[in-house]
């Protein structure tokens, strides 16, 4: 066969394998055959030559590049941005093939595409992907504005893409929900609802979706958004070989996925699973157990039979076994998959059970609250119950440690945190007690008693004019508290406020009705009138008759 002849027949058998990668890649979704559209299309590449074909050549490219984004969006964490290079890679290949063809419709496609991928990438700047996906779809997206002939679907999907894109940027959360509104409606006004009806309504329920995000003033992440950058963070530590920094990270993803209104929930339970594997790599072995059996369990309450997330709870089951297996504990896995089938339903009766009788029957309920514990080790509303039942019984060291315990899961548990403040303050940890009304003041920088207690703490560390500004606030909110009034006095006395300090007990007088503490005031006035240079040494008695000029 002559070389011309070889390569024609080489581009046909090329071009046959394109349109069965397109085949594959349209008639299913399953990873499989979008794997095995991707070898054909890497075969085609590799049979081509782009010198004299270079419009097939840029077909498998671009198409190459698509399906390793779609298998990167729905694969393993670990798999995800080595396959993103590869798809970027692609991508660039069909940007330098685009440049030698005369159809402008292939640039457009193939920024599309590579904003497509940009926008999947999470490292390693999450924001600075999105943006750059941003900026290359406005330009396909302006492209397709000027061409009339131009794929109304691919324009609206565009639009779709790039308003979802903003949906994910974390900075300057207004702004971005209001340019993907601006998408939204763009692509609405692009697309004809009779003619593509499932398109039409994504853009519509975005839209309505995102306004109502604007109007409450939501500035929260969707929470895909919030597990691909968990997932992406913890990745990056596992790569650098920093577990101590990857198991921060997965404690910041469980902490997260506590703070929904429901919980437990599927992120829970991922984030137990995640942190199972990043203790067994760092031969933490009770750690590891913990969270997988903890995995099992939250997966085997919440996830139901045909639920896309089904799968993960045989998965975690069989993590768990092979955990036991590889540290010679086989005997321990039926007893403890059987238990974690009904460890959730079975705590959280018990919990309940407990906070009902913790003063009625106190015994009864510790007793169930360590039951709960027994099956549910990470159950923070046990902990939390159990450390009130041991604060109510005087146990105040075993209390402290269930609170904390408790706070590791839900930081910003306000309860959490009074009572252990109120422990720490008891067991004469001023120094917690501190920490802990500064972190409640965080959440809620009108808590009263906060302030009113980290005022008379700082007050013990001489931090006079911390006592003062925390004072002021507490008096705003409760502008007759006496007992605040002498406080704060003594507090300007000592930063050399002594008009301040008059001042204060002047209002706090009217109160002081008991003889031994009404003279005990009048002799502080009489001193601070002294020092200021004020009137008479003593109040006047309203009471005694007025005398004659």
């Amino acid at each position: 066969m002559k070389p011309r002849d070889r390569a024609a027949s080489s581009g046909e058998a090329a071009l046959g394998e394109i349109r069965a990668a397109r085949s594959l890649h349209q008639a299913s979704s399953s990873a499989a055959d979008h794997r095995q559209a991707a070898e054909r299309l890497r075969g085609a590449i590799q049979t081509l030559d782009t010198a004299t074909q270079p419009g097939p050549a840029f077909e498998a490219f671009l198409l190459l590049a698509r399906v390793l984004e779609e298998l990167a969006s729905g694969g393993e964490t670990a798999d995800r941005e080595p396959q993103l290079n590869q798809a970027l890679a692609c991508v660039h290949a069909a940007d330098h093939l685009a440049g030698r063809l005369e159809d402008p419709g292939c640039r457009m496609r193939q920024k599309r595409q590579h904003a497509l991928i940009l926008a999947a990438r999470f490292r390693p700047d999450r924001d600075e992907n999105l943006l750059d996906a941003i900026a290359l779809a406005g330009a396909a997206i302006r492209r397709y504005e000027l061409d009339p002939e131009s794929d109304a679907e691919d324009h609206g999907s565009l639009l779709v893409a790039t308003g979802n894109a903003w949906l994910k940027v974390r900075r300057g959360r207004t702004e971005a929900l209001e340019r993907a509104c601006a998408c939204f409606r763009a692509g609405r006004a692009a697309v004809d609802a009779d003619a593509l009806p499932r398109l039409a309504q994504v853009l519509e329920g975005n839209l309505a979706m995102t306004e109502q995000l604007l109007a409450a003033e939501d500035h929260a992440l969707p929470d895909k958004e919030m597990v691909g950058r968990f997932d992406a963070r913890i990745q990056g530590c596992v790569e650098r070989g920093d577990l101590h920094e990857a198991i921060q990270n997965g404690w910041s993803f469980l902490q997260w996925a506590w703070s929904f209104p429901t919980t437990p929930n599927i992120h829970v339970g991922a984030a137990h699973k995640i942190l199972g594997g990043l203790h067994v790599r760092n031969g933490d072995m009770a750690e590891a157990e913990m969270h997988l059996y903890s995995s099992l369990a939250v997966f085997s309450a919440v996830l139901r039979p045909g639920e896309p997330e089904f799968p993960l709870l045989e998965q975690t089951r069989r993590d768990l076994e092979q955990f036991f297996e590889a540290s010679d504990q086989s005997e321990k896995t039926e007893a403890a998959t059987a238990q974690a089938s009904r460890a959730v339903v079975r705590a959280g009766e018990l919990t309940r059970r407990a906070a009902a009788r913790l003063e009625t029957e106190p015994e009864a309920a510790r007793a169930d609250l360590d039951d709960a514990l027994r099956l549910l080790p990470t159950s923070p509303d046990a902990l939390f119950y159990r450390g009130v039942s041991g604060m109510m019984a005087g146990d105040d060291a075993p209390a402290q440690a269930d609170f904390s315990a408790a706070l590791m899961f839900r930081p910003r548990h306000l309860p959490s945190l009074g009572n252990r403040f109120t422990v720490r303050l008891r067991l004469g940890d001023l120094d917690g007690a501190l920490a802990d009304c500064d972190a409640i003041l965080e959440l809620d920088p009108e808590h009263d008693a906060a302030l009113y207690h980290r005022a008379r703490l700082r007050s013990g560390r001489q931090d006079w004019e911390g006592a003062v500004a925390d004072l002021d606030r507490f008096l705003e909110i409760h502008p007759e508290s006496v007992e605040s009034l002498v406080l704060r006095a003594a507090a300007k006395e000592q930063t050399g406020d002594v008009a301040g300090a008059l001042d204060d007990l002047v209002r706090a007088k009217p109160a002081y009705t008991e003889e031994k503490g009404r003279r005990k005031l009048e002799a502080k006035l009489a001193e601070l009138r002294a020092r200021t240079g004020e009137g008479p040494a003593s109040d006047p008695d309203p009471d005694a008759p007025e005398s004659d000029p």
